[in-house]
């Protein structure tokens, strides 16, 4: 066999050796995602004393599923859930309270010294899972939440 034929021979065989990976690859993803879950959208519109508030992100959790999730509030009041690339969320029971100190990322150099944030003048009862007396159940299709917080 000579040199310029080994060489052929060879990248013919690489050659069919990536399309077979590729292949292979494709075909183990396709059968072995999951199918994908249906969601509900989930949409609405937050207000205090009948004002839109945004100073606080919303935390819904539903825990029998292993389902949470934290949406930011637009200045608006309004928010639209929004969960691994799509709307929504999947269908269940979810209990609602509002988390009122946002976290903000510092890259990188010294830290600043920051004062302490003060909680907007909400009742405290809202920031708690368990005593908020916010749920909501999702189904499939359009679930508008609106929550207008009381004092």
């Amino acid at each position: 066999m000579t040199p310029a034929k080994f060489l052929a021979d060879f990248r013919g065989f690489k050659r069919c050796s990536y399309v077979s990976l590729a292949l292979t690859v494709v075909t183990l993803w396709l059968g072995c995602s999951p199918p994908d879950q249906p969601l509900g959208r989930v949409f609405g519109k937050v207000t205090y004393k009948g004002q839109p508030f945004s100073e606080a992100e919303l935390v819904l959790s539903d825990q029998s599923a292993g389902v949470h999730m934290i949406v930011t509030l637009d200045t608006d009041g309004s928010y639209e859930v929004r969960s691994k690339g799509q709307r929504g969320l999947p269908p269940g029971s979810y209990q609602v309270a509002l988390r009122t100190q946002k976290i903000e990322a510092v890259t990188g150099g010294p830290q600043p010294k920051v004062p302490p944030r003060k909680h907007p003048p909400i009742p405290s009862r809202y920031r708690s899972l368990k005593s908020s007396g916010l749920a909501l159940s999702v189904t499939e299709g359009d679930n508008q939440f609106d929550i207008d917080l009381e004092p």
